[in-house]
Formats: C-alpha cells, sequence, structure tokens
C-alpha cells in the first residue's frame, strides 16, 4: 500500500489524459477517412449514375458499392410496378438468379413496409422474422438493412442489403450510407424508367403502327405473320419469338424469330403441340386470357422439351377470331423472371392485330376459293373445247398421213405419238394381227413401258387375252371405266397407273387387221365424243395401214428379187431378142467395168448378143477371157407381160475350175519329174548292180537315199490330203516352245554338218509355252529348217530360236528359223505357200522338193490358231517365222 507518491499518481492521470486525447484522435481521425472515403466513393457513384444508360446497366453498377459502403456480404434490388402493384427483384449481387423470378404484392412482406413506411427497416436475424421469404432465407440472408428508393413524393423501389450466412447487425453509419447511395439511385431509377417508358411507349406506337400498315396492305398471311414478329421483338424484352396456329385441335409453329442462336430452329416446323395435353394452351384457349410463366424450374405445370432446357420464363396470348382460339403469340426468355406485366399487355395487343391478319386472310382465301372455282370451270369449259379443237385437228392430221405415208413404221409411230400428245392419255399402242390370226402383236406405242414392250415382242391372244384380244376376236369396240371391275382388262406390270381403257378395231371391210389401245391414268376418262373421233381415225388408218402392207408386199417381193440378184455369184444379163443389154446385176457391171479390159469387154457383149439371137434353143457356151472364165447360157423371159421379148443370160464363173486343173497340170509335171528322178536313179544302180556284183555295197546306200526321197514325196502328199479332210487329229497340250526347237536342231544337226553349215539354237529365258499337238508342229519347224539347210550355200549359217511378241492387242510365242541363204525374190514372195508353187532358180539349179513343205507349214500353223511370216532379200537370206498362241 501507498506504493505510489502524490506525484507518481499525478504523472500517471497525465499520461493517461494523453492517451485518452491520441486515442480520440485517432478515432476521430478513422472516422473522418470513413467518412471522406465514403463521400468520395457516393461521389463516383453518383457521377456513375448520371450517365446515360439503361437499369440493366445502372444497378448492377450500383450495388457492389453499396455493399462495400455498408460492408454487406449481398445486395438486391426491389422495383415496384405501380401499374401492376407488384414488386419484383430484378437485380442482385452474390445471390441465386432464381430470386430474379420472385414477385410479391406491393402491399405484404418487408419489402412492402419499407416502401409504405419510406423508412428503412434493420433486422438483425432476417430468418427469425415472421414475414420472411424462404427463398431468401435459403439463400443465406442473416441480418438485413432495406432502404426505400424514394425520388421527390414517388417511391420506386427498394435497396436490401445483407449480411450472409451469420448474424452481423448494421452499424448507424451504415444505415447513413445506405440512404445516401438510396437517394442517388432513386434519382437516376426515376429518371431511367420515365426515359425507357417514353422510349417503350414510342417504340410502341411506331410497332403497332408498322403492324397496322403490314396488316392493311397485305393479304399474304405468312409475311403478316412475320411482320408481327418482327414488332413484338422491338417491344417485348424476349430472346425468342413465334407464333402458333391451330388446326385439329393442335397447335403448330407457322413463323419463327431468334431460335437460330438457341439451337432448335431447324426442329420448330416438325413440333405440334396437342392442346388437350398442355394446360397452358387449354388454359388460354378456354378463358382467352394470356400466360405467364416467370420460372420454368418452379411451375410444375411447364413441359421442358429436350433441348430446350434454355428456356426459363415465357409468356403468351391467345389469338382469338369470332371468340374461338385459332392460334397463339409466345414470347419466350432464357432467364427467371425476364418478363413484366407490361409486356404481357402489349403481347395481347399484338395478338389482336394477328387475330385481324388472320381473319382477313382467311376471308381473301375465302374470296379467291370462290374465284378458282369460277374460274376453273371457265377454264374447264374453255379447256374442253380446246381439247375437242385439238383431237379434231389429230384426227385431220391422221387422214393427211393416212394419204401420203410411205412407211408402215413409221405412220405407226406417229399416230401413237399423236393421239398420247393431243389427247393426253397415259399410253397409247397399236396392235396388228398376225397372218394365222393367232395373237395381237403390238407394233407402236408410246413412252418407256412402250419401248420396252415392243423389244420383248408383247402380243395378245386374239379373243382371249385382254381388251385388245376381244376387240380383235369380235371387232366391236370395248371400252372400260374402270379397269379394277373388268374382266377383260390385262393387268400390264409395265403399265401400273392404268385406270382406264379403250381400244377401237382396225376394219378394212368385215376383216379385222388390228387394234387402237388407249389407256389413262384417270377413271372414267373417255367420253362418246372421244370414241367417236377415235373410231373415225381408227377407220382411216386401218384403210392406210392396208395399203402400205400391199406396198410393203409388192416392195419387198422387188427387194427380194434384187437382193438375189445381188447376192449371186453368178452374172446376171437381161437383153432383147437382138442382144442389146438392158439390165445387169453388180456382179456382170463389174466385169465390165472394172475386171475386163475394153476389148474382152466387148468379147463378152458380143457372145451374149449370138446367146440372145439362139435364146430359144437355150445355148450354152464357155468365154476364156484374161484372168476370167465364163460358163455362158441363155433363156428366154416368158410370162412378164413386157411388149418385148427379152432373154435372160446368166454367165457363171469357172475360173477356180479352170485353176483347179491347172493347178492339177502343175502337179502331175512336178511329181512326175520328182518321181522319174529317183525312180531313174533306183533303176541306174539296180542295174550297175546286175552288172558288177561285187560293188552292191557302194552303190546300195544312193539307192536308199532315193528311195527316202520318194517316201518323203508321198508323205508330203498324204499329209495336204489329210489337211484337207480334216483328219488331221490334233491333239493340243501345254508344251514348251524351247523343246521342240531343241529336238528340231539334234535332228538336223548331220545334215548341216553334211553340208558344211552352221546351224545355232538361241532359245529365249524363260522359254515360252504354248497349247499345241508337239507332233504337227514339230512337222512345220522340220519342213522349215530343212528347206533352210537346202537353200544356203556351203559355209552359211542357219539360226533357229524362240522368243514372246506382242501382235494385234496380245502376246504370242515365236518360233523363227533365218538363214544366210540365196533368198527369195519379191515377186515370188506372194506365192511360196501356194501347193506346188516352187521358185524359178530352185527349178534352175534342180533343187529337190514337190513345193508342198511351206503349204504344209502354213496349214499346221493356222489350224492351231497362229500364222507365218516372212523376210528375205535376195543374197542375203531368208526369215521365217511362226506366231503361235500362249498356253494360258
Amino acid at each position: 500500500p501507498h506504493a505510489y507518491g502524490e506525484e507518481e499518481q499525478l504523472l500517471l492521470s497525465t499520461i493517461a489524459d494523453q492517451v485518452a486525447v491520441a486515442v480520440e484522435n485517432a478515432r476521430l481521425f478513422e472516422e473522418t477517412r470513413r467518412r471522406l472515403t465514403r463521400e468520395v466513393r457516393l461521389n463516383e457513384l453518383a457521377h456513375t449514375l448520371g450517365g446515360e444508360m439503361g437499369l440493366a446497366t445502372l444497378i448492377p453498377r450500383l450495388l457492389p458499392v453499396v455493399a462495400e459502403l455498408t460492408g454487406a456480404d449481398a445486395a438486391t434490388v426491389a422495383i415496384l410496378d405501380p401499374e401492376e402493384q407488384v414488386i419484383v427483384y430484378p437485380y442482385h449481387y452474390n445471390l441465386p438468379a432464381s430470386l430474379a423470378a420472385i414477385q410479391v404484392p406491393a402491399e405484404s412482406g418487408l419489402a412492402g413496409y419499407t416502401i409504405r413506411a419510406r423508412q428503412p427497416v434493420l433486422l438483425d436475424d432476417y430468418k427469425e422474422h415472421p414475414a420472411a421469404l424462404q427463398p431468401w432465407v435459403e439463400a443465406g440472408v442473416r441480418s438485413l438493412l432495406a432502404v426505400p428508393l424514394v425520388a421527390g413524393d414517388e417511391v420506386v423501389g427498394m435497396i436490401g442489403l445483407c449480411s450472409l450466412g451469420e448474424v452481423r447487425p448494421f452499424r448507424p453509419e451504415a444505415v447513413a450510407a445506405a440512404q445516401a447511395a438510396a437517394r442517388l439511385a432513386a434519382v437516376a431509377v426515376q429518371r431511367v424508367r420515365l426515359f425507357e417508358a417514353e422510349r417503350e411507349q414510342r417504340e410502341l406506337a411506331e410497332a403497332l403502327g408498322e403492324a397496322t400498315a403490314v396488316v392493311g396492305s397485305t393479304l399474304d398471311l405468312d409475311q403478316v405473320l412475320d411482320r408481327i414478329l418482327e414488332q413484338v421483338e422491338r417491344v417485348v424484352a424476349g430472346d425468342a419469338f413465334n407464333i402458333m396456329l391451330v388446326e385439329d385441335d393442335t397447335a403448330r409453329m407457322v413463323g419463327w424469330r431468334g431460335y437460330e442462336e438457341l439451337g432448335v430452329e431447324d426442329r420448330l416446323a416438325t413440333l405440334s403441340f396437342p392442346i388437350a395435353e398442355y394446360r397452358n394452351l387449354m388454359r388460354m384457349a378456354q378463358t382467352g386470357e394470356p400466360f405467364v410463366m416467370l420460372d420454368a424450374a418452379a411451375d410444375p405445370d411447364w413441359v421442358t422439351l429436350e433441348g430446350w432446357e434454355w428456356l426459363q420464363s415465357c409468356i403468351a396470348a391467345p389469338i382469338q377470331v369470332g371468340g374461338v382460339t385459332v392460334g397463339f403469340l409466345n414470347v419466350d426468355g432464357t432467364r427467371p423472371g425476364q418478363f413484366s406485366l407490361g409486356d404481357v399487355r402489349r403481347l395481347q395487343t399484338f395478338a389482336s392485330h394477328a387475330a385481324t391478319a388472320i381473319e382477313n386472310a382467311r376471308l381473301y382465301q375465302e374470296v379467291q376459293g370462290y374465284t378458282r372455282e369460277l374460274e376453273q370451270r371457265v377454264a374447264e369449259r374453255t379447256s374442253d373445247l380446246e381439247r375437242r379443237t385439238i383431237q379434231l385437228r389429230a384426227a385431220a392430221a391422221v387422214a393427211s398421213d393416212a394419204v401420203t405415208a410411205q412407211e408402215l413404221d413409221d405412220l405407226l409411230d406417229r399416230v401413237v405419238n399423236l393421239v398420247r400428245d393431243r389427247f393426253g392419255f397415259y399410253h397409247v399402242g397399236i396392235f396388228l394381227v398376225d397372218e394365222e390370226g393367232e395373237y395381237a402383236i403390238l407394233k407402236a406405242a408410246t413412252g418407256e413401258a412402250g419401248r420396252q414392250m415392243l423389244e420383248y415382242g408383247h402380243k395378245l391372244k386374239v379373243g382371249e387375252v385382254g381388251i385388245v384380244g376381244h376387240v380383235t376376236g369380235s371387232g366391236q369396240p370395248h371400252v372400260a371405266l374402270d379397269v379394277g371391275a373388268d374382266a377383260a382388262h390385262f393387268k400390264n406390270p409395265l403399265l401400273p397407273e392404268t385406270r382406264s381403257e379403250l381400244a377401237l378395231p382396225l376394219r378394212v371391210g368385215e376383216q379385222t387387221i388390228g387394234a387402237l389401245d388407249v389407256q389413262s391414268t384417270q377413271e372414267a376418262a373417255f367420253d362418246e365424243e372421244d370414241v367417236t373421233i377415235l373410231q373415225t381415225m381408227t377407220d382411216q388408218l386401218a384403210v392406210a395401214i392396208e395399203k402400205l402392207k400391199r406396198t410393203a408386199q409388192i416392195q419387198a417381193q422387188y427387194a427380194r428379187l434384187e437382193a438375189i440378184l445381188r447376192s449371186t455369184t453368178d452374172g446376171i444379163i437381161v437383153a432383147n431378142r437382138e442382144g442389146k443389154i438392158l439390165h445387169t446385176n453388180p456382179v456382170t457391171q463389174r466385169w465390165l467395168t472394172q475386171t475386163l479390159s475394153p476389148e474382152e469387154a466387148e468379147r463378152l457383149w458380143k457372145t451374149v448378143q449370138g446367146l440372145a439371137l439362139q435364146a430359144e434353143e437355150r445355148p450354152q457356151t464357155v468365154l476364156e477371157l484374161t484372168g476370167l472364165d465364163l460358163e455362158l447360157s441363155a433363156a428366154p423371159v416368158v410370162g412378164e407381160g413386157a411388149e418385148e421379148p427379152t432373154v435372160v443370160v446368166a454367165a457363171h464363173d469357172v475360173s477356180h475350175l479352170k485353176a483347179l486343173e491347172r493347178m492339177k497340170s502343175r502337179f502331175v509335171t512336178s511329181v512326175s519329174h520328182e518321181l522319174r528322178t529317183p525312180v531313174t536313179t533306183i533303176k541306174l544302180y539296180a542295174e550297175l548292180m546286175q552288172r558288177r556284183p561285187e560293188k552292191w555295197r557302194e552303190y546300195l546306200q544312193p539307192l536308199l537315199q532315193e528311195a527316202d526321197h520318194q517316201a518323203r514325196l508321198v508323205e508330203d502328199i498324204l499329209q495336204i490330203s489329210r489337211i484337207d479332210a480334216g483328219r488331221l487329229g490334233l491333239k493340243p497340250c501345254p508344251t514348251l516352245l524351247n523343246e521342240l526347237t531343241e529336238m528340231t536342231i539334234i535332228n538336223h544337226q548331220a545334215l548341216a554338218q553334211e553340208r558344211r553349215l552352221t546351224l545355232e539354237h538361241q532359245p529365249a529365258e524363260p522359254g515360252p509355252a504354248v497349247l499345241v499337238d508337239p507332233e504337227w508342229v514339230m512337222q512345220a519347224l522340220n519342213n522349215l529348217v530343212t528347206n533352210a539347210l537346202y537353200y544356203t550355200p556351203e559355209g552359211g549359217r542357219v539360226v533357229v530360236s524362240t522368243g514372246r511378241e506382242e501382235a494385234e492387242g496380245r502376246a504370242w510365242a515365236t518360233a523363227t528359223v533365218a538363214d544366210t541363204g540365196m533368198g527369195i525374190p519379191e515377186e515370188e514372195l506372194p506365192h511360196i505357200f501356194e501347193r506346188f508353187f516352187r521358185g524359178v532358180k530352185p527349178r534352175q539349179m534342180q533343187i529337190s522338193g514337190t513345193g508342198l513343205g511351206l503349204a504344209i507349214v502354213k496349214e499346221i500353223v493356222e489350224l492351231h490358231g497362229g500364222w507365218v511370216t516372212v523376210e528375205s532379200q535376195v543374197g542375203e537370206g531368208t526369215t521365217f517365222t511362226v506366231w503361235l498362241p500362249l498356253a494360258l
């Protein structure tokens, strides 16, 4: 006790006073700083709120500033709609967006009380207050400060500030800051609302004027509805707009705007809404009242379609004509609470314009319907008259064609196409009865179906099958106004759309030669006038057909005779009895103008003249000319009715017979020579062996060689005879050509050495395979190599090679025999493959041969499907190439 004296106590008291002054100064300084900051922020806010902007921009900028000034966690603005007397919450800061869908009556709740009292309301804990709204409690609102927005004498709304999750009462300075901000905001909100109201009224007036103008300016319903949607888009705060019309108690969209960006435009035309299945549509249709849905998630009656999850709110107004709902005008929004009741009233106004447009369009369509019906009746009568005129012209055209037609097929084609085109029928065909009277055969028809029927030879049994069959059997017309009910109708799969058919007989006297068949896609398509006009045409056509058929028969007979004269290989000459040539066929004309010289043509004419004078005796003679031997015979032409007697002379070309005789003579001469030489030699050596028996061994070898030569000659002749008789007996099989050429080389090595010649083999690798008879191809190769060895002088060279070559667009196997012999003169090359032909030089040199070897080669190779080519130069040598098909 009494540790501190009076001095210490005085010192401590002084320090305490100074600390108190410092603390107070600090408090005052902090309060001054906060007040200054608040004033600065309020000044900034006043500047911001004084700018030109709408509520959607102004309020979101206001709320964060007021929350900062008051220390609130979240803020909202409630707007009073004085016309509807409801309070809405369109703008929030740090609160769920779903609260925007809440609407409350102006006289209820804390917001209503604040607006009516025009005084701030402070609640330490909002959730404990009996008037608390559950959505706000669920959002976490605890301490609440509500400040009215008062501008002059008008309350426009309220600012709500709150703490979230914990109780944190607002201090008096926060209340003062909120009130200051509220005064600024109220003035701004009132100014913006007045401006927006004036703008909305102006736009509404303009939009209504546009809508009224378009309703009065056009009766095109689609255009009117689209223009109405365009004007609704100007004055209603929606994101997408559509008009539905009701038909058969189902609503379907007929016009829309704004759905492109929402990704559902391609589905709109296919959507249908049975009114009984949608309560909102049913309610509007029954009551005539608009529909408002501010929050899709909170509306139990709302049906969300797949892909339409973006739709959060909508309004709709029924379109009524005479008290009947004929459609709906709808606006969709992507935000809850997006629409006001003003939007609904404006939408109703446009719905009435749409109703007027729909009624005008209905009346217009009704008038148009009456007009079209009258015009159709006039057009039908006019068309009927025009049709009859066209039909009569068609009948006249057929009559004209029937007189001038030259070809039956052309006439029939023209008639069927004329009838189809002028009468407008589905199908037209003309049938003619065959010579036996058994079938009616289609000869002309229209269209692709007609082409196909003509292609496969369509025909119907006379008197039995189809309406055409019955008409050609009875000779009477047949009209089937409904083919389904007519048992005679033949149902053609190529004409599936036929509903009625008319067939008229083509008659010549008492004979029915065919029928005109007409088919239509309409039932009862034919009347009495059609039948009368068409029957007149068929009568004219029948006469023309008969005339053309007779003309065609005469022309056919003439053409047949002309063809015989042109086709025969004999010359035919028609002359008068004095021998003057009246007519020749092409063969005779060619002889006289091309084959024979003028002198020999004169000889032929003189011979014909001589035969003509003796025609009654039917004389014959043979005339030998250069390169042409003719056997001529003459006879008189009887029964032709000509005024001047005529003679026919037939000239038969017997040149080949003469050539055979010459060939026979050459063959006999050649064979006689070839046989005489070895026979003489054999006889000589036989006599020598008799005279000098001791040298028989010396004479035996030449004797055997001559006998072999004679045997080969006989064998060549036999081979030619077998080829001519077709008894070669080929047995083709896959064979390596290299093996055949190698065997040929082996067979001829001894002869080559004997004649002091070089015989080489140059096979291709790999060697080609051929499908041949090895024995006969070896025979051909042996002949070629033997010839090459005999016609090549001592010291020469013969090369046998194989290969593959391209010719005629395919690959071939080749075997080539090349020598360095005497060569073949160019003028003899065309004859070397002729039988018994031998060149001049081989005969002079007395080289043994029959002239059959190359002929046999050519025949064997050609029987295998190949050919032989030759290249030769006199004094240098000859190359023969055998071309054979490759084995597959």
